[in-house]
């Protein structure tokens, strides 16, 4: 241990900016924004399964992490990153999810809503609906 904190783990060569870095448990780590650089670096499809995920379970947005990356404009695989992030829903509960509402906008259906809730005539919520149009 140093300084109270464990060492980083060494990964790709990036570099982290100071902005970049948060403290997870007596981790250094990146921060969730700057996490979703990973966008980048996976298949396109397990991209955006990761990413749904890291928004949906922190709370960050698409514009988050495109604001991070935004510093690294010129870093490989920028551009699927950003048809990556256009792509993300932070409601995606599961990667199964993610791959039916990327076949879905394959087959050049509407983007549909998840987490759609169902109410009855009444205005009360009777069901949830993992994705749909409200419709």
């Amino acid at each position: 241990m140093h300084g109270g904190f464990r060492q980083p783990v060494p990964g790709h060569g990036d570099t982290l900016e100071p902005d970049e870095i948060c403290i997870a448990g007596d981790w250094l780590a990146s921060t969730p924004a700057r996490t979703g650089d990973l966008g980048r670096r996976l298949r396109f499809v397990r991209a955006v399964e990761t990413l749904d995920a890291l928004c949906n379970a922190t709370g960050i947005t698409p514009h988050d992490i495109r604001h991070v990356t935004e510093k690294h404009s010129g870093t490989r695989g920028i551009v699927q990153l950003r048809e990556v992030l256009s792509l993300v829903d932070a409601g995606a509960e599961s990667p199964p999810e993610t791959t039916t509402r990327l076949v879905l906008l394959d087959g050049r259906l509407p983007r549909p809503r998840t987490q759609v809730k169902v109410r009855d005539a009444t205005g009360h919520v009777v069901a949830r609906c993992h994705m749909g149009w409200p419709r």
